[in-house]
């Protein structure tokens, strides 16, 4: 998915607040007390753990599918 429609995509579902804060980097907690000023702080966490599990569950996958050296 595009810069663009993933940006899209976190307005639609958390406001303008959510979009700036969910893939800003730092911290689950940080971002959500950040998020929480805003109104956004559930969401923001729930961004937060989302792209850390799937950068947890995804990476070690894709690299024991390439070839090794």
């Amino acid at each position: 998915m595009g810069d663009a429609a993933w940006t899209l995509l976190l307005y639609a579902l958390a406001g303008w607040a959510g979009a700036l804060l969910g893939p800003a980097p730092g911290g689950i907690s940080g971002m959500s007390l950040v998020g929480s000023e805003f109104g956004v702080g559930a969401a923001v966490a729930a961004l937060h753990a989302v792209r850390l599990i799937s950068v947890l569950l995804v990476l070690p996958l894709v690299l024991k599918l390439l070839p090794q050296p």
